[in-house]
């Protein structure tokens, strides 16, 4: 649940942290690591990355409905969360799968996830962190 980001940036241009927005064309915001792979795997050389800064602060701003900056912050979120399971403190209810439908964690878990900076966001329901 992670961006894909720069992790090493030999020839200058990019920075090691970076964040990775698209691979030869390709959008890649919210792809999983597989997903991203294969991305780089079908590219011709030499491969073009579009890299950017503070997609977090972008994705937090409040943007006019239906302007390009919300039509594209909600495709990034979109994409994002269609690949992602979320973690939740709470127990799962009859039918739930953990690793499917959530990833039942303890409040320990949790809090160690969220100190390590593992979760894409956290927050509270109704008082209780989840």
């Amino acid at each position: 649940g992670e961006f894909p980001f720069v992790t090493a940036a030999p020839g200058g241009g990019a920075t090691v942290g970076d964040i990775i927005l698209e691979i030869g064309g390709t959008p890649v915001l919210g792809m999983t690591l597989g997903d991203v792979r294969g991305v780089l795997n079908s590219c011709p050389h030499p491969i073009r990355i579009k890299t950017g800064l503070g997609i977090w602060l972008y994705l937090s701003k409040c943007f006019t409905p239906g302007s390009m900056d919300s039509q594209l912050q909600q495709l990034i979120r979109e994409n994002l969360y269609l690949r992602a399971v979320p973690c939740t403190t709470r127990q799962p209810r009859d039918g739930e799968i953990s690793g499917v439908d959530y990833n039942f964690v303890s409040i320990k878990e949790f809090f160690s996830l969220e100190e390590s900076g593992a979760l894409l966001e956290s927050g509270k329901f109704k008082g209780m962190q989840s």
